[in-house]
C-alpha cells in the first residue's frame, strides 16, 4: 500500500480542525497494511499507537503557535520527499506544506485581513498574517488538489488565492454521532454547569486570539440585547486567546460579566452543545 504523509498542527480528538485531522488519520490507519507518517505538535495516544502510524513528533517552543511553524514546515518537507519518491501522497493542512500533492484548507488567509486588540498583540497577529498569505500563496497555487470545507472557502481559495477551480473540491466537516447526540439531557447538563432548567443558555465556541471568529460581533449584540427588559438568557464563551483577558475586561466595565461567562479552553464540547438552546458562530 502506498505510503501517505499528513502535516498538520495537531491530530487530536478536539478542535473543530484538530478532530478533521485525527478522523482523517484515523480512516487511514485502520486499513490493511496502513502506513501513515503524521508530522505534527501533538497527536492523541490512541492514534499514535495504532499499527502502521509513525509519528514526527515537531516541538513548539514555549507552546507558541508561530514558533513551531517553521520546524513542522522543515521536517515535513524532508519527509515528503521521502514519501513521494516512493509512490505516496502528502496532504497538509493550508500553507503548511508546499509538496505540490494535496493541500487541504478550512480558512483563506488571502480572503480576511485579522484585527487584534493591544498594540503588540496586533502588530504580532500582523506579521503572522503576511506570512501566512505569502505561504497560503505558494502551497495552494502549486497543488495537485485543493480540498475546502464550504462552498465560501472555494470561493476564496479560487477568487482570492488564484487557484484554477479545476483542481478545487469541497468536502464538508462530518460529525461524530456518538459524541454528539440528543440523548443527551439538557437539564442535566445545565444543573451540572451551575444554571437552572430554565434559564436560556446561549453558547460560543473559537478562539479568541484574534477576531476571525467574531466574537466582537457577538459581543456588542449581547450588549445590546442585555439592556432589554426581561432579558434572562446566559452567554457561554468557549475558548481561549491572547484577547480573553480583554474581553472579560471589558464585559466587567460594561456591566455585562452577569450574563456572560467565559470558560477558558473546552474539551466538553458534547455536554456545553446539549446544554445550549442556542448556537452563535459568527465567524468571518
Amino acid at each position: 500500500m502506498r505510503p501517505w504523509l499528513l502535516a498538520s498542527g495537531d491530530f487530536v480528538p478536539v478542535g473543530g480542525m484538530d478532530t478533521a485531522n485525527h478522523a482523517f488519520a484515523s480512516y487511514l490507519a485502520g486499513r490493511s497494511g496502513a502506513d501513515v507518517h503524521l508530522v505534527a505538535h501533538r497527536v492523541a495516544p490512541d492514534l499514535a499507537s495504532s499499527p502502521g502510524v509513525h509519528v514526527h513528533h515537531v516541538m513548539r517552543p514555549f507552546g507558541v503557535h508561530s514558533l513551531g511553524e517553521p520546524l513542522l514546515t522543515s521536517i515535513a518537507s524532508r519527509r515528503s520527499r521521502e514519501v513521494l519518491r516512493s509512490g505516496g501522497h502528502v496532504m497538509a493542512n493550508g500553507g503548511n506544506l508546499n509538496a505540490g500533492d494535496v493541500t487541504w484548507t478550512h480558512y483563506v488567509h488571502a480572503a480576511y485581513q485579522p484585527s487584534a486588540a493591544g498594540v503588540l498583540n496586533a502588530a504580532l497577529v500582523a506579521a503572522r498574517h503576511r506570512q501566512y498569505v505569502a505561504a497560503e500563496r505558494r502551497a495552494l497555487t502549486h497543488a495537485r488538489l485543493v480540498i475546502c470545507n464550504s462552498d465560501r472557502t472555494v470561493r476564496d481559495v479560487v477568487g482570492c488565492v488564484g487557484v484554477d477551480s479545476a483542481r478545487v473540491r469541497r468536502v464538508y466537516y462530518g460529525i461524530d454521532a456518538d459524541r454528539f447526540h440528543d440523548r443527551n439531557d439538557p437539564a442535566v447538563t445545565k444543573a451540572r454547569l451551575g444554571y437552572a432548567a430554565e434559564t436560556p443558555i446561549v453558547l460560543f465556541v473559537g478562539a479568541l486570539g484574534d477576531r476571525r471568529k467574531g466574537f466582537d460581533t457577538l459581543f456588542d449584540a449581547w450588549e445590546i440585547v442585555s439592556r432589554r427588559t426581561g432579558w434572562d438568557a446566559r452567554l457561554l464563551v468557549a475558548g481561549s486567546g491572547a484577547e480573553l483577558s480583554r474581553w472579560r475586561a471589558r464585559a466587567s466595565r460594561n456591566g455585562t460579566a452577569g450574563g456572560m461567562t467565559f470558560l477558558g479552553y473546552r474539551t466538553d464540547m458534547a455536554d456545553l452543545m446539549a446544554a445550549a438552546d442556542l448556537l452563535v458562530h459568527p465567524a468571518r
